[in-house]
């Protein structure tokens, strides 16, 4: 049976749902040997991150999954997946690839970690960042899928 939905004060958990959800991703659809989720980076910068973004629909409240990098980590994760070289690819590529990433990656944190009555959203691409406030708060995973370093986010209302 899945666990509640954490918190968002509980970095932890939300680490130990995504490390084995990134490992899949790493390996079954890019190729690399794993992933590394790393503890929240609390001083994440998102200046200059794109990435795709997958909301969590139903449930107590509203969240958002997000996988963001710079625009040449989102070209590597796309080349990956495409087994091409990142030059190759247009941004309209990159976007559907990564959000095939973050879609891939929901699925297996939903599997593992969250209630049946959340379901996956659309995933879209967003060449921008999202403005943490008072209201908002993002948990900032540094993961790194073999040699490419991404965030993987978790966005939502705080308490």
């Amino acid at each position: 049976m899945n666990a509640p939905v954490p918190d968002l004060s509980e970095a932890a958990r939300w680490q130990a749902a995504i490390a084995p959800s990134a490992n899949e991703i790493a390996m079954y659809a890019l190729g690399f040997a794993a992933a590394v989720v790393s503890t929240n980076d609390r001083n994440y910068d998102p200046k200059d991150k794109i990435g795709a973004h997958l909301p969590l629909l139903g449930g107590a409240r509203a969240l958002e999954l997000a996988l963001v990098g710079t625009e040449q980590s989102c070209r590597r994760v796309a080349a990956a997946m495409l087994q091409t070289t990142p030059d190759t690819l247009d941004m309209d590529q990159v976007a559907d690839a990564v959000g095939e990433a973050i879609n891939m990656l929901g699925g297996a944190i939903k599997r593992r970690f969250l209630p049946s009555e959340l379901e996956l959203g659309l995933p879209l691409f967003v060449n921008g960042h999202v403005q943490k406030t008072g209201n908002i708060s993002i948990i900032a995973l540094p993961t790194a899928f073999g040699p490419i370093p991404m965030y993987t986010l978790v966005i939502g209302r705080r308490g």
